[in-house]
């Protein structure tokens, strides 16, 4: 089937057997957790329309008491002794006719709404209140001064000892006489008794309060660290009175262990807010979550029950099977003792008879391929070995030592020390690379390598500057030979020989475990990325072309196959900032193979 990944297909069967039985689980389990989500959505929702019909309640009793003490402040308003009393200049003006008429006016308007607390009387001269303070006072009537009409001031507590803890909603209006503001009338309302017609039923999931424009708060049933900790959670409490807010008819969220809903109450100019305890909620849930469980409970076990019969029958057959091909894997068996016996269904066991059929042709033929291979690499050797001799023939090296000692007597007998020197290193170089055993000790390839960056030197004096630092106990490793100068001179004709002023070539070797690592860096021209990302593919390639970066490329190869595809050369590099290249390989002469053309 295309629409399985090829990951899966790749895996082995009882890994897929295990991986689609815990899908099968999890769906299971999912499908769980969504009836339960569901089902606690729903109870949770049924809460919620119940909190807000109480809420809804509680607001419509505010907006009640709000209208009638927007009535009873006009009502005052109008009143003579209101007027005369607020006109007052002095105290003399302020007969006792009138305190006695306003004071059983204020009984008489009590006496018609019980929750009315106080009716206070305020100017530059009178300040008459049962519940606050001139300061309290002062402060109310600062609010009042941009206002024209009865306006809520909010939740506020009492002043005096007797009601310093009793909540009251406040409600203040101007007075006018010939269009002068003569004073203010604030009339307070006891919040508590507004919660007697509505909680008489047991709410303990169900938390209300209202919040006014100050943020002081009243809870009709709940303790203040649940007010702090909802109040808290709401947000930024100074964007809900924005004219956006305001003008929502209801806002719903979840806070931690409840789901909130505010809903803004023009009257009052206040917020009253519903708070749902969900953990109650899930209290609730107790029958839908056993049914759950033994849903879950029969499901899994009618699951186990299925895949414990396909796995004995469809499993097991491919298991043994497949340890049997490992066991003829790891023992190299070209013929089986005896046939495949396969317990499973038909076609498992005529897979074991073709098998073993198979394994049979396939030995006959791997021993064919086996000889012929032997021949074609042994007559393949013999042809590299017989073409490496060739060219080592080509020269003859007494012929060229001898012209070296002419070049360097007449380079003595006309006093020319440089020609000296240069024929020395070279005849170093070619005794060096035509003598002697494959395998050298790292002292005398450092060696061979500084023979031949004196010839550098003397091509380009005063321009190159040659740092050394080789660990003594690097210095008796043996190694290939010929390994250091093809990189020498690739980081003098690719690096240092192209850039302005003079170079560095900095040349030292360590030992890190069973680890030698050989660093060769030059602050020359560097390589350009393009061209690192090449030579990079190059060095990882298993299929070596040495037709580019020879140096690099040769010396990767060689070290690959002598040592193994883990050894080899790591290259760092930055355009206009140097290279670096990086030998690795071990400390030891661990080789593969033997070296091509080393007839010893």
């Amino acid at each position: 089937m295309k629409c399985i990944p090829n990951k899966f297909n790749k895996l082995a069967i009882t890994r897929q057997y295990f991986l689609l039985l815990l899908c099968s689980l999890f769906i299971l389990l999912c499908l769980s957790v969504m009836l339960l989500f569901q089902a606690r959505k729903m109870v949770l929702q049924t809460s919620n329309e119940y909190a807000a019909m109480f809420s809804g309640t509680l607001s419509s009793q505010i907006t009640l008491i709000s209208n009638q003490a927007e009535s009873i402040c006009e009502q005052l308003l109008y009143d003579i002794n209101t007027t005369t009393l607020l006109e007052a200049g002095n105290w003399h003006e302020v007969t006792v006719e009138i305190i006695r008429a306003l004071k059983d006016q204020k009984i008489h308007i009590q006496e018609a709404n019980t929750s009315i607390a106080d009716i206070a009387y305020v100017n530059s001269l009178i300040n008459w209140s049962a519940l606050f303070t001139r300061e309290t006072l002062a402060e109310m009537t600062l609010k009042m001064e941009t206002a024209n009409i009865c306006v809520s001031l909010g939740i506020r507590y009492g002043d005096f000892l007797s009601n310093k803890h009793t909540p009251y909603l406040v409600f203040g209006a101007p007075a006018y006489s010939n269009y002068q503001r003569i004073g203010y009338i604030f009339i307070s309302i006891r919040l508590p008794q507004l919660s007697l017609p509505v909680f008489q039923q047991n709410q303990a999931s169900s938390c209300f309060l209202m919040m006014d424009r100050q943020f002081h708060t009243y809870a009709f049933n709940c303790e203040q660290d649940l007010v702090d900790e909802i109040i808290g959670g709401i947000g930024l409490l100074q964007t809900l009175f924005t004219p956006d807010t305001m003008d929502t008819q209801s806002t719903d969220m979840i806070l931690k262990d409840y789901a909130v809903s505010y809903q803004y109450v023009d009257a009052a100019d206040c917020y009253m807010i519903s708070a749902v305890n969900t953990n109650s909620i899930t209290s609730q849930l107790g029958g839908i979550n056993l049914l759950c469980a033994t849903m879950i409970a029969v499901t899994v076990l009618f699951l186990i029950l299925v895949y414990m019969i396909l796995y004995r029958n469809y499993i097991v057959p491919i298991r043994t099977f497949n340890s049997i091909i490992k066991e003829i894997e790891a023992s190299h068996q070209r013929v089986i003792k005896k046939p495949l016996n396969l317990q499973g269904c038909k076609e498992i066991h005529e897979i074991g008879k073709s098998f073993t059929s198979l394994l049979t042709s396939i030995n006959e033929l791997n021993f064919q391929i086996v000889r012929n291979a032997n021949d074609l690499y042994e007559m393949e050797l013999q042809q590299k070995i017989a073409e490496l001799d060739n060219l080592r023939n080509q020269i003859n090296p007494h012929f060229i030592y001898n012209t070296l000692e002419l070049i360097r007597g007449i380079a003595t007998d006309y006093s020319v020390p440089l020609i000296d020197q240069i024929s020395v290193s070279m005849g170093k170089i070619l005794r060096y690379s035509i003598k002697g055993d494959q395998i050298v000790s790292l002292q005398q390839e450092i060696d061979i390598t500084l023979a031949y960056l004196n010839i550098q030197q003397a091509r380009f004096p005063n321009r190159i500057m040659i740092l050394k630092n080789f660990q003594p106990d690097t210095l008796q490793i043996p190694v290939i030979k010929m390994l250091l100068q093809p990189l020498v001179e690739n980081a003098i004709f690719h690096g240092l020989e192209h850039k302005e002023g003079n170079g560095v070539l900095v040349l030292n070797s360590t030992l890190e475990g069973d680890i030698l690592k050989i660093t060769i860096r030059d602050n020359g021209v560097g390589i350009s990325g393009e061209k690192l990302s090449e030579i990079h593919r190059m060095l990882a390639s298993p299929v070596y072309d040495t037709s580019k970066n020879i140096g690099l490329i040769n010396t990767n190869a060689r070290l690959h196959l002598q040592y193994g595809p883990q050894y080899g050369i790591s290259l760092e590099s930055h355009e206009g900032d140097g290279t670096c290249v990086t030998l690795i390989l071990p400390s030891g002469m661990q080789m593969t193979k033997p070296l091509v053309g080393d007839n010893k």
